[in-house]
């Protein structure tokens, strides 16, 4: 039985593609650093953002790597370039009323809350587990592993709603059914269990994932 349902935040709940890569951009050029183009930075959205400013720049340097997360702290522009799906507060307040509901980022507790909070949803969300509260990031199981516990749901009870790879990788791991959202990318995810670029889909993939 479905008891909870735990999303993305980037991608899923929130369009990060503009104002995300942009702010990559800004600071790494702030840094001393040759402006990535928007495709490489896409193309290590799914890391933490201290993995993909060591892909980015090759450094390994900690000290670096912090400098460049201050700077890309300054140039975020996610809030204000950003949008969520259409129907995606209505929806989420429907789920919150037949589950328990949770956030999974890679991104600091700050932030994942000032975007909640921007798409109007985060007096629905139960427990937020930011890239502060584990050590091995998706498609490590871990982070998803502990948002279940902290609901006080198993992980089969639960449902993990992402849009790349690493997302429907790490349900799998934890033993969990699977929701690839594709409403902000051109992929496909065929190791998930539905798909949809609908949001407003999603309450009935549920459903039929319970049936199943």
């Amino acid at each position: 039985m479905i008891r909870a349902v735990i999303f993305d935040l980037d991608g899923v709940i929130v369009n990060p593609w503009v104002g995300g890569i942009e702010s990559y951009q800004k600071a790494l050029v702030a840094g001393g650093y040759k402006k990535p183009t928007k495709a490489a930075v896409h193309r290590l959205f799914h890391l933490p953002a201290e993995g993909t400013l060591k892909s980015l720049t090759g450094q390994t340097d900690p000290a670096e790597i912090k400098r460049l997360i201050k700077l890309l702290s300054e140039a975020d522009e996610t809030e204000t370039k950003t949008g969520s799906p259409k129907n995606c507060a209505s929806v989420i307040k429907k789920l919150s009323h037949s589950y328990k509901l949770a956030i999974v980022s890679h991104s600091p507790k700050k932030r994942v809350r000032k975007l909640l909070r921007l798409a109007k949803v985060l007096k629905h969300f139960k427990v937020i587990v930011p890239i502060e509260d584990f050590k091995n990031p998706k498609p490590h199981p871990e982070s998803l592993l502990i948002a279940a516990r902290r609901l006080g749901v198993k992980p089969s009870d639960s449902v993990y709603v992402g849009d790349r790879y690493v997302d429907i990788e790490a349900a799998n791991s934890a033993g969990m059914k699977s929701i690839g959202f594709l409403g902000f990318v051109e992929h496909r995810l065929p190791k998930a269990d539905f798909e949809t670029r609908r949001f407003a889909s999603i309450p009935l993939l549920i459903k039929k994932l319970d049936a199943r």
